[in-house]
């Protein structure tokens, strides 16, 4: 190509000379147009750059405006922070510094609160109870986000409690130290006040079937349930001393010296119509009636018969102290004889054993010493002064022979 002179300017052009020379001093062609350079992208068409003084499509993002991206020949607005340079994210449609996702950042770093930043790899890393979450520290949402022993408790991971570690009147329930409901949720004997376990003050704040004693519930007594020789006090529910002896168990007396219930030791311990037998306060009898096994009333005890004349009317006291059946005249009272198994007034002499007469129901011996034997022995037979005593015995001579 051969030169030329521009005859305005008197420069020369051709090969191998600049074009600022050609055209003049901040002057560039395009198109055969002379025109200005332009010095920045603001200068050119929408989504142009200003490359080398003039104002082309874009071939890279860092060739745009701050912000924008090079898209299809243009600059504009980003869609995606794929789009945009590394370190950058698009927000609101411009690529700004820091990131939107871990996919912005570098190895070993992680996105947040759009900056990269290194990534945590266990709680241990994190401070002030945050847990490592997706490699970010952050508050906890849930128990599994926190550590061995640890609970999630309003965004922070704290140390699970334990029946005994909660304090002020607090309880553990779902591993946290908690305020009570009911007075189940506290520790045994105590009671749930606005939310606080603590003492009782009362067996109205105890639960049904309790009372409040020493600032501690614990279960009412029964008549059955105290030990010791204690009784169990009606009014308060509680175990304590006696002072009569109906607050005993059946059978015991109230010592007066202990207060305790115990074994009796003497009838009167026992009150009236009672008796002490093997320690025991049990109701005497009244009668052989109220005895069973042919046992007598005596002394209020029921005990063996010693003599005919403790059993009842027609009955003997028999071998081993009992009263029962007679088999002979000889188990009966004296003067009586042994009919059909009892014990009976005879009725005829005939009744009677040898030497006997039968002398206003009962058998009386004949022998006598003197005339005056019979009179005062055989009242009925001899009460005249009409018997003698012939040969030792008795004898009516009225009747003839001897005996009567």
């Amino acid at each position: 190509m051969r030169g030329r002179l521009h005859v305005q300017h008197g420069l020369w052009i051709g090969p191998g000379v600049p074009e600022q020379a050609m055209h003049g001093i901040g002057k560039v062609c395009d198109n055969s147009v002379c025109h200005s350079a332009c010095t920045a992208n603001a200068q050119c068409g929408t989504g142009q750059v200003c490359n080398n003084g003039h104002c082309t499509p874009c071939t890279a993002t860092s060739q745009c405006t701050a912000g924008l991206v090079c898209s299809s020949g243009a600059c504009g607005a980003c869609s995606a922070s794929s789009q945009c340079p590394s370190g950058q994210y698009c927000s609101n449609g411009s690529c700004i510094a820091g990131c939107d996702t871990n996919a912005g950042c570098s190895t070993g770093q992680v996105c947040s609160n759009n900056f990269c930043i290194a990534a945590c790899t266990s709680n241990s890393a994190c401070t002030n109870g945050q847990a490592c979450v997706a490699g970010i520290c952050i508050p906890c949402a849930l128990s599994t986000q926190c550590g061995s022993g640890q609970v999630c408790s309003e965004g922070t991971c704290i140390n699970a409690c334990t029946s005994t570690s909660c304090t002020n009147g607090l309880v553990c329930k779902n591993s946290l130290c908690s305020a009570c409901l009911v007075n189940t949720d506290c520790p045994t004997g105590k009671v749930c006040t606005s939310g606080a376990c603590g003492s009782c003050t009362a067996s109205t704040q105890c639960s049904s079937g309790q009372v409040c004693q020493g600032g501690s519930c614990i279960t009412a007594c029964t008549s059955t349930s105290c030990t010791n020789g204690q009784v169990c006090s009606q009014s308060t529910g509680v175990c304590t001393l006696c002072t009569a002896n109906s607050q005993c168990a059946t059978g015991q007396v109230c010592n007066s010296s202990t207060g305790l219930c115990g074994s009796c030791t003497s009838n009167d311990q026992c009150g009236t119509g009672n008796v002490c037998k093997a320690g025991v306060c049990i109701a005497g009898c009244t009668s052989n009636a109220s005895c069973s096994g042919g046992k007598i009333c005596a002394g209020l005890l029921c005990t063996s018969c010693t003599a005919t004349s403790q059993c009842n009317a027609g009955q003997a006291c028999l071998t081993g102290g009992t009263c029962g059946a007679c088999t002979a005249s000889t188990q009966c009272a004296t003067g009586q004889v042994c009919k059909n198994g009892a014990c009976g007034a005879c009725s005829a002499n005939k009744d009677c054993p040898t030497n006997f007469a039968c002398d206003t129901g009962l058998c009386v011996s004949l022998q006598c010493g003197s005339r005056a034997d019979c009179s005062s022995r055989l009242l009925g037979l001899c009460g005249l002064g009409l018997c003698s005593c012939t040969r030792g015995l008795c004898v009516l001579p009225l009747l003839g022979g001897i005996g009567v």
